[in-house]
This record gives C-alpha cells, structure tokens and sequence, in this order.
C-alpha cells in the first residue's frame, strides 16, 4: 500500500528494510500478550483530557507498543525490523499516516541505532541546516518558508543522524512539510491555499517539488538552529551561540523517544550527542511573534550559517521573500 507522504519505489526487485502491516488480524500480537504498565505517559492531553501518547512493552518486552488518544495503536519490534499499526474503523490511513512517517519511523530508526532529533533541516550550500525546537516553535514553517525561499528541503519532523567518519550527515527524509494553519495563512496568504493531511486533522502539508524544492543529497550537517518561543517584544531575530550543557539539554530533548528504557541505548545516546555538541555549531534563536516577517528569519539564519561555515559554503543572493 502506498503510504502518503512517502515515495513508491518505481523498481520492483527492492528488498523491503522495514515492514510495516497495516490493520491486520490480530494486532498486534496474541491477546495473551497483554502490555505492561506504561513506562511513558505524555504530559499533552486531548480535549477529553487523555494522554496523546502512552507508551509500553508487550510479549515479554519484545515490542514496544504505542496508543495514541485518538484510539490508534502501533506495535514496533524491539529490533525496528516490523511495525503492526491498527486505528478505529472511523479512522484512515491518510488520518494515521503522520504517525507512521513521524514518530513511529523515528523510533525505528531509533531502535536500529540511528538517532533522530525531532527537527526540520535545509540544504544551505553544500551543508545540512537542522531547525530544532519544542513543539510549536516553527520548525517545519522555517523549512516551508526556506524552500519557498529558493532553499532545498532534506527532512521534515525527523532529521536523523548518520556517522561518516569524523563527521555527521542527514540523508533525505520525503519531499513534504506538515503545517498548522497558522503557518499556512503567514506562507500563502489563506489557510486554504494547502490541502489537509485528512478530515480528521487540523494540519496541512505542502508538496515539496522533488526536482527544485527537495534535497536528494545525504549532506554533511554544518549547524543546528534551536529556536525559542516568540517573542512579542522583538522586531528582529537575535541568534546567541550555545554550548556546554545548555546545548546538550537542547539536543537531549529534541531526540526522538529519549524516554524508551534501555540503558544502552541511552549511553550510546550521550556519546553521540556530546559529540555533536563538541563538533557542530548550536545557535539560539529567539524570533519575533509576527509569524509573517519569516523572511526575515531565513535571512538571519543563512546569514549567521554563512558565516559560520566561511571558507566551506557561501549562501549568496538570498531573496527577499517568496516570489
């Protein structure tokens, strides 16, 4: 089946990496696998006042199981080699498809080794821009707002982290961007202007054109960018240098299912992001609250990542707003 959102593969012979079953009898494993007593209750609530996400082991910690408020259920193996994914008949798959292209394949990669920070990145030059922040904060607008800027776009929500050698690269996530009404009316003018992800949801997305708008390169990642709550007070972005424990917390907490309880897992988790605190330039950026001066938070950001990455790659020409 075609998940939205994710590219079909044209060749037929392709090995399937993950497989993922999609509303298959018996999910996710025999009745007698009942889930453990959750080891991870999200503090964000629904309108009813449940959980958005509980989180537990099942079949003898073999899988990882996940139950969103809105009654769909995930299973992940321990290993990120299957997921079962299962949802209430007045559901869709357009309606789960976010999590699956989101968390859930955040945390395969997770569980594979590969760790992912809950981020947004650009392509600026020849390098990886990551755009991390708490929810709410604007990532995946800056990277709608960059490509409609001229900028490619790698990733969406999940940036993961691949190792070569002495340096960190983000490969390409899929060619679109998921976004709150708000973000759609600062882009386009009107909240209509981008089609809903589903009925069910309040979130749009905006198709990422693969040929001039979406980065296909793996790039060697050049700077992360943290941004903060706006700040009514502001006319212009600021961007301070972070380091030392306040950027490792930054990254600690922008990592997909840091919570999951496995020890080794969390110490190779340390080590990996102490070095990219030790390796790659952290920036703070506090924008304005007018959500419509984004240009001039992209041009900020190209700016201080030109500057940063002097010498590597040179963000000429950058234009004044969308066209």
């Amino acid at each position: 089946m075609a998940v939205p959102g994710l590219s079909v593969l044209t060749k037929s012979d392709e090995i399937a990496d993950v497989t993922i079953r999609l509303k298959e009898d018996g999910f996710p494993l025999p009745a007698a696998a009942l889930p453990s007593e959750a080891f991870y209750v999200s503090r964000f609530k629904d309108a009813n006042g449940e959980p958005v996400l509980r989180a537990s082991l099942v079949a003898g910690s073999s899988y990882f199981q996940f139950s969103y408020c809105d009654g769909t259920q995930v299973a992940i193996e321990r290993n990120g080699r299957e997921v079962f994914a299962d949802w209430p008949e007045q559901l869709t798959l357009e309606d789960v498809s976010p999590y699956i292209v989101g968390p859930v394949l955040g945390i395969v990669l997770r569980l594979r080794g590969v760790f992912s920070l809950h981020a947004s990145a650009v392509s600026l030059g020849n390098h990886a821009i990551a755009l991390m922040g708490p929810a709410g904060a604007g990532k995946s607008t800056t990277a709608a707002a960059f490509a409609r800027f001229g900028c490619r776009v790698i990733s969406d929500d999940v940036v993961a982290l691949t190792q070569k050698g002495s340096h960190f690269e983000i490969p390409p996530g899929y060619p679109r961007v998921n976004l709150w009404a708000e973000s759609v009316q600062a882009l386009c003018g009107t909240e209509d202007a981008l089609p809903l992800i589903s009925p069910g949801w309040d979130k749009r997305f905006m198709p990422i054109d693969p040929h001039n708008q979406f980065e296909a390169r793996s790039l060697p990642l050049g700077a992360i960018y943290v941004l903060d709550r706006r700040e009514p007070t502001l006319v212009a972005p600021i961007i301070e240098e972070m380091t030392g424990r306040d950027a490792f917390v930054a990254l600690l907490g922008n990592t997909y299912m840091n919570h999951l309880p496995d020890q080794a897992m969390r110490r190779s988790e340390f080590y990996v992001l102490a070095r990219l605190v030790a390796q790659i330039p952290i920036r703070r950026v506090r924008p304005p609250a007018d959500i419509s001066a984004l240009s001039n938070l992209c041009q900020a950001i190209a700016a201080d990542s030109t500057d940063l990455l002097a010498g590597n790659t040179v963000v000429a020409g950058f234009p004044q707003g969308p066209e």
